[in-house]
């Protein structure tokens, strides 16, 4: 919003109100808003700085005064009165916005913050754990090794291994068995 519709905004009052307001207090309270619509702009403009709050605030400012029966009774010293409704629009705004950030906030002691993988103890013990599984596949013979992945990694049947690897399904069971004991027994050493 620039200057010149802010200025357009705080210069005209808002359309009529749902409340009824009586011809003479309604003009009362225009002439009233417009006799000091300057120094209203200005405080709102040194408190508020963002263009479009300050021209809110202005209309905010005469809906109150246009909403107020004797007004005109009330309104002793009108300068004091309208800086006074100012103010409390002011703090009617920031006690807004700092309830609406309320709901925004979380609190830390409240809350348990997890992370999504391991923690970094479990992440170690996982390296290691794979490193001593790749160091043990490595001293496997060639047909352990391939019907051990063949059997357990690709979840083929002995038979199929053994198709594969035009040997006996005894010879491959026997891979098998032999390529998972060294990975049990080197895992073990672990614990």
């Amino acid at each position: 919003m620039n200057a010149d519709s802010e200025g357009r905004a705080a210069d005209c009052p808002p359309a009529e109100n749902p409340r009824s307001v009586e011809v003479g207090e309604k003009g009362f309270a225009f002439r009233l808003y417009m006799q000091h619509r300057e120094s209203m702009l200005g405080f709102f403009r040194r408190v508020l700085r963002d263009p479009e709050d300050v021209a809110d605030a202005m209309q905010e400012l005469y809906l109150r005064l246009a909403r107020q029966t004797d007004l005109e009774s009330r309104c002793q010293n009108q300068k004091a009165y309208l800086f006074t409704v100012a103010t409390n629009l002011v703090n009617d705004g920031l006690r807004k916005k700092y309830v609406r950030s309320l709901d925004l906030h979380v609190s830390l002691d409240s809350e348990t913050l997890e992370a999504s993988g391991p923690c970094p103890e479990e992440s170690e013990s996982l390296r290691q754990q794979l490193r001593l599984v790749q160091r043990t596949c490595d001293t496997l013979s060639d047909g352990e090794r391939q019907a051990f992945f063949m059997h357990r990694v690709n979840r083929m049947t002995y038979r199929e291994v053994s198709a594969e690897l035009r040997v006996s399904e005894r010879t491959v069971r026997r891979w098998v068995v032999q390529a998972l004991s060294r990975l049990q027994d080197a895992l073990g050493g672990l614990s």
